[in-house]
Protein backbone atom coordinates (compact mmCIF):
# COMPACT_ATOMS: atom_id res chain seq x y z
CA UNK A 1 0.00 0.00 0.00
CA UNK A 2 1.15 3.53 -0.63
CA UNK A 3 1.52 6.36 1.83
CA UNK A 4 -0.70 9.46 1.92
CA UNK A 5 -4.47 9.37 1.50
CA UNK A 6 -6.99 11.35 -0.64
CA UNK A 7 -10.12 12.21 1.24
CA UNK A 8 -13.61 11.27 -0.18
CA UNK A 9 -12.13 9.06 -2.91
CA UNK A 10 -13.50 7.62 -5.12
CA UNK A 11 -16.75 9.64 -4.84
CA UNK A 12 -15.02 13.01 -5.11
CA UNK A 13 -11.56 14.40 -5.14
CA UNK A 14 -10.85 15.69 -1.67
CA UNK A 15 -7.64 16.95 0.00
CA UNK A 16 -4.65 14.66 0.27
CA UNK A 17 -3.48 14.12 3.83
CA UNK A 18 -0.08 12.78 4.90
CA UNK A 19 -0.26 9.24 6.17
CA UNK A 20 2.07 6.32 6.73
CA UNK A 21 0.94 2.87 5.66
CA UNK A 22 1.90 0.29 8.31
CA UNK A 23 0.79 -3.24 7.32
CA UNK A 24 -2.31 -1.93 5.51
CA UNK A 25 -3.23 0.49 8.29
CA UNK A 26 -3.06 4.26 7.63
CA UNK A 27 -1.32 6.30 10.37
CA UNK A 28 -1.91 9.99 10.03
CA UNK A 29 1.17 12.21 10.19
CA UNK A 30 0.71 15.47 12.13
CA UNK A 31 2.81 18.44 13.20
CA UNK A 32 3.11 19.19 16.93
CA UNK A 33 1.80 22.48 18.31
CA UNK A 34 1.43 23.87 21.79
CA UNK A 35 -0.36 26.79 23.42
CA UNK A 36 -3.23 27.86 25.65
CA UNK A 37 -6.89 27.71 24.63
CA UNK A 38 -7.44 29.69 21.41
CA UNK A 39 -3.72 29.80 20.51
CA UNK A 40 -1.31 27.43 18.71
CA UNK A 41 2.45 27.63 18.29
CA UNK A 42 4.24 25.25 15.98
CA UNK A 43 7.21 23.42 17.49
CA UNK A 44 10.43 24.53 15.77
CA UNK A 45 14.02 24.87 16.76
CA UNK A 46 13.26 28.49 17.57
CA UNK A 47 10.14 27.53 19.55
CA UNK A 48 10.92 24.16 21.21
CA UNK A 49 8.29 22.20 23.08
CA UNK A 50 8.32 23.47 26.69
CA UNK A 51 9.10 20.76 29.33
CA UNK A 52 8.46 21.01 33.12
CA UNK A 53 11.46 19.29 34.78
CA UNK A 54 10.39 19.78 38.40
CA UNK A 55 10.62 16.59 40.50
CA UNK A 56 12.98 14.90 38.05
CA UNK A 57 16.24 13.53 39.58
CA UNK A 58 19.16 13.67 37.18
CA UNK A 59 21.97 11.12 37.67
CA UNK A 60 25.31 12.69 38.55
CA UNK A 61 28.41 11.36 36.80
CA UNK A 62 32.04 12.32 37.05
CA UNK A 63 32.00 13.70 33.50
CA UNK A 64 33.57 17.12 33.53
CA UNK A 65 34.96 16.85 37.06
CA UNK A 66 38.55 17.99 37.42
CA UNK A 67 41.40 17.40 39.92
CA UNK A 68 40.01 14.03 41.02
CA UNK A 69 42.39 11.18 41.59
CA UNK A 70 40.10 8.38 40.37
CA UNK A 71 42.56 5.74 41.57
CA UNK A 72 42.89 7.26 45.03
CA UNK A 73 42.00 4.09 46.95
CA UNK A 74 44.53 1.97 45.05
CA UNK A 75 47.53 4.23 45.57
CA UNK A 76 50.08 4.18 48.36
CA UNK A 77 50.04 7.60 49.98
CA UNK A 78 52.15 9.13 52.76
CA UNK A 79 50.20 9.24 56.04
CA UNK A 80 50.40 13.02 56.15
CA UNK A 81 49.12 13.57 52.59
CA UNK A 82 45.62 15.03 52.29
CA UNK A 83 43.54 15.06 49.11
CA UNK A 84 41.05 17.81 48.33
CA UNK A 85 38.45 17.29 45.57
CA UNK A 86 37.11 20.51 44.09
CA UNK A 87 34.79 20.88 41.10
CA UNK A 88 33.59 24.07 39.45
CA UNK A 89 30.32 22.39 38.47
CA UNK A 90 27.97 20.82 40.97
CA UNK A 91 30.45 19.18 43.39
CA UNK A 92 31.99 21.94 45.48
CA UNK A 93 34.38 20.39 47.99
CA UNK A 94 35.42 17.11 49.57
CA UNK A 95 38.30 17.66 52.03
CA UNK A 96 40.69 15.84 54.30
CA UNK A 97 40.95 12.36 52.87
CA UNK A 98 43.75 10.80 54.96
CA UNK A 99 45.27 7.41 55.61
CA UNK A 100 44.31 5.79 58.92
CA UNK A 101 46.42 2.71 59.62
CA UNK A 102 45.51 0.66 62.70
CA UNK A 103 48.64 -0.80 64.31
CA UNK A 104 48.19 -4.08 66.19
CA UNK A 105 50.59 -6.50 67.89
CA UNK A 106 49.42 -9.43 65.77
CA UNK A 107 52.33 -11.72 65.04
CA UNK A 108 54.70 -10.07 67.51
CA UNK A 109 56.33 -12.28 70.14
CA UNK A 110 58.11 -11.70 73.45
CA UNK A 111 56.77 -8.17 73.57
CA UNK A 112 55.80 -6.50 76.81
CA UNK A 113 52.75 -4.66 75.39
CA UNK A 114 52.50 -2.57 78.58
CA UNK A 115 56.12 -1.50 78.36
CA UNK A 116 55.34 2.18 77.84
CA UNK A 117 53.20 2.27 80.99
CA UNK A 118 55.78 0.75 83.32
CA UNK A 119 58.40 2.50 85.39
CA UNK A 120 61.78 1.18 84.39
CA UNK A 121 65.19 1.74 86.00
CA UNK A 122 67.06 4.56 84.32
CA UNK A 123 69.93 2.25 83.40
CA UNK A 124 67.72 -0.46 81.87
CA UNK A 125 68.08 -0.51 78.11
CA UNK A 126 65.44 -1.97 75.78
CA UNK A 127 66.51 -2.89 72.24
CA UNK A 128 63.93 -4.13 69.74
CA UNK A 129 65.46 -5.82 66.71
CA UNK A 130 62.88 -5.99 63.94
CA UNK A 131 63.06 -6.69 60.23
CA UNK A 132 59.41 -7.49 59.77
CA UNK A 133 59.07 -9.86 62.72
CA UNK A 134 60.07 -9.06 66.29
CA UNK A 135 63.10 -11.17 67.06
CA UNK A 136 64.34 -10.14 70.49
CA UNK A 137 64.14 -7.72 73.39
CA UNK A 138 67.32 -7.37 75.42
CA UNK A 139 67.96 -5.64 78.74
CA UNK A 140 71.43 -4.32 79.49
CA UNK A 141 72.29 -5.03 83.13
CA UNK A 142 73.58 -2.22 85.35
CA UNK A 143 77.32 -2.17 86.01
CA UNK A 144 78.38 -4.64 88.69
CA UNK A 145 75.48 -7.08 88.16
CA UNK A 146 76.83 -9.05 85.21
CA UNK A 147 76.86 -12.22 87.33
CA UNK A 148 73.14 -11.94 88.10
CA UNK A 149 71.49 -15.36 87.81
CA UNK A 150 74.83 -17.14 87.28
CA UNK A 151 76.06 -19.82 89.71
CA UNK A 152 79.62 -18.84 90.55
CA UNK A 153 82.31 -21.50 90.81
CA UNK A 154 84.35 -19.63 93.43
CA UNK A 155 83.87 -17.14 96.22
CA UNK A 156 84.90 -13.58 95.50
CA UNK A 157 86.30 -11.46 98.36
CA UNK A 158 84.64 -8.15 99.07
CA UNK A 159 86.90 -5.37 100.35
CA UNK A 160 84.08 -3.73 102.31
CA UNK A 161 82.31 -4.35 105.61
CA UNK A 162 79.01 -5.11 103.87
CA UNK A 163 79.31 -8.92 104.07
CA UNK A 164 81.85 -9.18 106.91
CA UNK A 165 80.92 -10.26 110.46
CA UNK A 166 81.04 -7.84 113.39
CA UNK A 167 83.83 -7.91 115.99
CA UNK A 168 83.77 -7.80 119.78
CA UNK A 169 87.35 -7.10 120.94
CA UNK A 170 88.91 -6.52 124.35
CA UNK A 171 90.58 -3.18 125.09
CA UNK A 172 92.42 -4.62 128.12
CA UNK A 173 92.76 -7.99 129.80
CA UNK A 174 89.37 -9.10 131.12
CA UNK A 175 87.59 -12.10 132.63
CA UNK A 176 84.40 -11.94 130.56
CA UNK A 177 82.69 -10.20 127.62
CA UNK A 178 79.06 -9.89 126.43
CA UNK A 179 79.50 -10.33 122.66
CA UNK A 180 75.80 -9.89 121.79
CA UNK A 181 72.72 -9.59 124.02
CA UNK A 182 70.32 -10.95 121.40
CA UNK A 183 70.14 -13.91 119.00
CA UNK A 184 73.10 -14.21 116.66
CA UNK A 185 75.66 -16.42 114.94
CA UNK A 186 79.16 -16.98 116.31
CA UNK A 187 81.90 -17.54 113.72
CA UNK A 188 85.29 -17.40 115.41
CA UNK A 189 87.01 -16.80 118.75
CA UNK A 190 90.67 -15.85 119.09
CA UNK A 191 92.52 -14.58 122.14
CA UNK A 192 95.43 -14.75 124.53
CA UNK A 193 95.67 -16.26 128.02
CA UNK A 194 98.17 -14.19 130.02
CA UNK A 195 97.76 -16.34 133.13
CA UNK A 196 100.79 -18.37 134.27
CA UNK A 197 98.64 -21.50 134.41
CA UNK A 198 96.09 -23.19 132.16
CA UNK A 199 92.40 -22.31 132.46
CA UNK A 200 89.06 -22.84 130.68
CA UNK A 201 87.35 -20.57 128.15
CA UNK A 202 83.53 -20.92 128.15
CA UNK A 203 80.70 -19.60 125.94
CA UNK A 204 77.05 -19.41 127.05
CA UNK A 205 73.76 -18.83 125.19
CA UNK A 206 72.68 -15.95 127.43
CA UNK A 207 72.12 -12.19 127.24
CA UNK A 208 74.58 -11.55 130.11
CA UNK A 209 77.44 -13.32 131.93
CA UNK A 210 75.85 -16.14 133.96
CA UNK A 211 76.47 -16.63 137.69
CA UNK A 212 79.10 -19.06 138.96
CA UNK A 213 77.96 -22.65 139.01
CA UNK A 214 76.13 -22.39 135.64
CA UNK A 215 76.98 -24.73 132.79
CA UNK A 216 77.90 -23.10 129.44
CA UNK A 217 77.28 -24.54 125.96
CA UNK A 218 80.96 -24.53 124.86
CA UNK A 219 84.09 -25.31 126.90
CA UNK A 220 87.71 -25.53 125.79
CA UNK A 221 91.01 -25.53 127.75
CA UNK A 222 93.85 -23.12 126.96
CA UNK A 223 97.46 -23.44 128.03
CA UNK A 224 99.29 -20.93 130.20
CA UNK A 225 100.56 -17.71 128.55
CA UNK A 226 99.45 -18.80 125.10
CA UNK A 227 97.19 -17.87 122.22
CA UNK A 228 94.00 -19.74 121.48
CA UNK A 229 91.37 -19.86 118.70
CA UNK A 230 88.15 -21.64 117.92
CA UNK A 231 86.53 -21.62 114.45
CA UNK A 232 82.88 -22.49 113.73
CA UNK A 233 83.57 -22.72 109.99
CA UNK A 234 81.57 -21.19 107.15
CA UNK A 235 78.04 -21.21 108.56
CA UNK A 236 78.86 -20.49 112.20
CA UNK A 237 77.05 -21.53 115.38
CA UNK A 238 73.59 -20.08 116.10
CA UNK A 239 72.78 -18.75 119.61
CA UNK A 240 69.11 -18.26 120.45
CA UNK A 241 69.38 -15.69 123.28
CA UNK A 242 72.80 -14.07 123.19
CA UNK A 243 76.54 -14.69 123.08
CA UNK A 244 78.73 -14.39 126.23
CA UNK A 245 82.37 -15.49 126.63
CA UNK A 246 84.33 -15.77 129.91
CA UNK A 247 87.16 -17.63 131.66
CA UNK A 248 86.79 -20.18 134.42
CA UNK A 249 89.10 -22.05 136.77
CA UNK A 250 86.77 -25.05 136.83
CA UNK A 251 84.75 -27.16 134.38
CA UNK A 252 82.10 -28.01 133.40
CA UNK A 253 80.48 -25.35 135.62
CA UNK A 254 81.63 -21.75 135.71
CA UNK A 255 83.96 -20.31 138.34
CA UNK A 256 84.98 -16.89 137.08
CA UNK A 257 88.71 -16.21 136.95
CA UNK A 258 90.76 -13.02 137.08
CA UNK A 259 91.03 -10.35 134.37
CA UNK A 260 93.82 -12.03 132.47
CA UNK A 261 92.35 -12.89 129.01
CA UNK A 262 92.27 -10.93 125.73
CA UNK A 263 89.19 -11.78 123.60
CA UNK A 264 88.50 -11.14 119.91
CA UNK A 265 85.16 -12.54 118.67
CA UNK A 266 83.57 -12.49 115.16
CA UNK A 267 79.78 -12.74 115.00
CA UNK A 268 76.63 -11.43 113.37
Amino acid sequence: MSDNTQLNAPVSSGDIIATDDVSGVKHQLVKVEFGADGAATRVTSASPLPVDGSGVTQPVSNAGLSNIDVALSTRTKPSDQQHTIVDSGTLTAVTSITNSVAVTNAGLSNLDVALSTRTKPADQQHTILDSGTLTSITNALPAGTNLLGIVQTKEIPDATSTYSPSNATSTAYEASRVVKNSAGVLYQVTGYNSKASAQFIMISDTTSVPADGQTPVIIFRVAATSNFSFDFLKFGRFFTNGICIFNSSTAPTKTIGSADVWFDVQYI
